[in-house]
């Protein structure tokens, strides 16, 4: 047998004879049809050539594709879980705009409050009837300020819709409480500190004491011993933590070491059950800040509690962030 060549297209490249037009594979000089070799350049071989780079492409997406949603879930699922509580105490954002989620520019309406005043006053500062806002998503749409009568009190951020009392004491102490409609939690019509509103179920309650340097002592004390000594009282504290009650402290310190001056910022959290006399029945956790500051001779404090569902926690956020960044009472945004 001679050596096999080539004799043109359409030959069988291991045989001397040409093929039919028809053949698409040869032996070894063997018969036309034959499917032990493709023929180069055939239909089959090409198409078979495609198919394999196809496969292969798709096979490199899909891949790429399940690389990229795992990394993803993985970035997703580290950013978004929800921050540890040490020490408990809600997880407080002191930024006005809370991370992780879409932010809206909303302008939020200022609701004037029926006012209980221990010396009637007239206020020459009013708040506009509405406040541009940065919000998350989620809660942009569900809440508003509440302010005095005559919109010249710093408003504190609670749920739309709802009711609200105010009441202002002769030296100076403040109270606010947000509830809905269906609730009471109205101010004695002449107020004063000692006083204490029902307790509703539900409810986003803002106090400050004032000048009354003894009641900002009965206030902070159970967080900050020294504080009764501070105030040149020197008694012990009459009130302490409630049961399971849990602190986290945001800026400061409980001591010891106290050195007459202080800057701090305490988170807690009253778990559902234990009731808090003049906020909560007790019916939802009692999330909650608490700012006291002290120097010389004097001290104030400030402090926030949101009793909602645990559904609404989102809106107790949003009200700390504000109430932080305003550093309420103040009129002033930090953020």
């Amino acid at each position: 047998m001679t050596s096999a060549q080539p004799t043109g297209p359409g030959s069988c490249p291991v045989c001397e004879a040409p093929l039919p037009a028809s053949a698409r594979f040869c032996g070894e000089c063997g018969t036309p049809g034959d499917s032990r070799e493709p023929v180069a350049g055939s239909p089959l071989r090409s198409g078979w050539v495609v198919a394999l780079l196809v496969g292969l492409a798709v096979a490199v997406v899909v891949l790429l594709s399940l690389l990229l949603v795992n990394l993803g879930r993985g970035s997703a699922s580290g950013s978004s879980a929800r921050p540890d509580r040490p020490q408990g105490g809600p997880a407080v954002s002191t930024s006005t705009t809370l991370a992780l989620s879409v932010q809206l520019a909303v302008t939020v309406p200022v609701n004037e409050c029926p006012t209980q005043q221990g010396i009637p006053q007239t206020q020459s500062e009013q708040i506009p009837s509405t406040i541009a806002l940065t919000l998350p998503s989620e809660v942009a749409h569900k809440v508003a300020f509440y302010s005095d009568s005559t919109r010249s009190l710093a408003p504190i951020l609670g749920p739309k819709g709802w009711s609200c009392s105010v009441g202002e004491a002769v030296d100076g102490g403040i109270g606010v409480s947000i509830y809905p409609a269906s609730e009471t939690a109205d101010f004695p019509a002449t107020y004063n500190a000692s006083q204490v509103p029902p307790s509703p179920s539900v409810v986003i309650k803002a106090s400050d004491d004032g000048g009354c340097q003894s009641c900002v002592a009965d206030t902070v004390c159970p967080y900050v011993p020294e504080a009764e000594v501070k105030s040149g009282y020197g008694q012990s504290c009459p009130t302490s933590l409630l049961p399971d009650e849990t602190v986290k402290w945001l800026n400061g310190s409980p001591g010891p070491g106290f050195n007459g001056t202080a800057n701090d910022l305490i988170s807690f959290t009253i778990p559902a059950g234990s009731p808090k006399p003049g906020v909560s029945s007790g019916r939802f956790a009692d999330e909650g800040v608490l700012s006291y500051q002290s120097m010389d001779s004097e001290a104030s404090d400030s402090e926030l509690d949101c009793v909602l569902p645990p559904a609404d926690e989102n809106v107790c956020q949003a009200a700390f962030s504000d109430f932080i960044n305003r550093s309420w009472p103040s009129q002033s945004d930090n953020s």
